[in-house]
């Protein structure tokens, strides 16, 4: 297994300062195999405008060595044709994300609510979308990703089986990360939206490992201060380590690991506070319990 970090909570709401960007590119080269870039409103690495501020992180990044596994964006592909400023916005994070070697480019249908997929014009338009990403993605070299938000598991598989799958029914492997980006879609699996929209997570991920490139960890707890909150309204705490919260994230990796996968793993952290020590706890959970679960499949 391999880890990465997507710590958006901390870097939105710190608001991308420099000392944050430092901190978190010099955690990610110490404690993980690599750290993801996304491109939330205001990140030095999601607009054109502060590409010159980007500058000192890209001498960083470089002086670190440190991977950059996903460039996350946030798409929506639902509209009969996507606006011109969106594809060019696009386009350059694209370039954003082969500048840093990115190993994947993150992508969303957009949808809003469950069951949405499954109105003929919405499935058309966000696979004109997908195709459209497809030939961008290829042409640069780098796999495209596809994660889940508030699809349903079989809203994920029909668009799957619509577009060319990579890898193999089977799962990532290690030996995948040299991989050829003109072998398709990929599925970037979270595991907290089913969770969030009263769905088993547990049967989610069993039945997504045959289309699964990588997955996202994360977990949270019930708190009347929580910032974020589940389909009926109650709050959710998301400034917490994995092993910590509602869902159980050892049973999870029990299915990852008997579907044969061992490829990326990246603990996204929605806490809006400076606690990359939640990632570095979540981090050694990981690795421990990965371990442990290889042991007992050996007995």
């Amino acid at each position: 297994m391999k880890i990465s970090s997507l710590p958006w909570g901390i870097l939105s709401h710190c608001r991308h300062s420099d000392a944050i960007y430092r901190k978190g590119f010099s955690f990610a080269a110490q404690h993980l195999d690599g750290m993801d870039l996304i491109d939330n409103e205001g990140s030095l690495f999601g607009a054109p405008e502060r590409q010159a501020e980007s500058r000192p992180f890209r001498v960083l990044h470089n002086d670190l060595g440190l991977k950059i596994v996903m460039f996350v964006t946030h798409t929506d592909f639902r509209a009969e044709t996507i606006p011109s400023k969106e594809m060019e916005r696009l386009k350059f994070l694209l370039e954003q994300a082969v500048y840093f070697k990115a190993m994947f480019f993150r992508v969303l249908t957009g949808t809003k609510t469950p069951g949405e997929l499954f109105q003929k014009r919405v499935m058309e338009n966000v696979l004109s979308g997908l195709r459209w990403m497809l030939s961008l993605t290829k042409a640069a070299g780098i796999p495209l990703l596809l994660e889940n938000h508030h699809e349903t598991t079989d809203e994920l598989i029909l668009l799957c089986n619509a577009l060319p799958l990579s890898p193999p029914r089977g799962g990532g492997r290690q030996g995948d990360l040299a991989h050829d980006a003109n072998d398709g879609l990929r599925l970037n699996c979270e595991i907290k939206p089913p969770f969030r929209y009263g769905m088993d997570p547990l049967r989610f991920v069993e039945r997504l490992t045959p289309y699964a490139a990588c997955y996202h960890i994360d977990n949270f707890v019930y708190h009347p201060d929580g910032w974020d909150q589940d389909r009926t309204g109650r709050k959710l705490e998301r400034a917490i380590p994995i092993n910590q919260g509602e869902i159980d994230i050892q049973a999870v990796l029990a299915i990852i690991k008997k579907s044969g996968f061992d490829a990326w793993f990246s603990i996204e952290y929605g806490g809006r506070v400076d606690h990359f020590d939640h990632i570095a706890e979540s981090a050694a959970y990981l690795r421990t319990t990965w371990e442990r679960l290889g042991r007992s499949e050996k007995k």
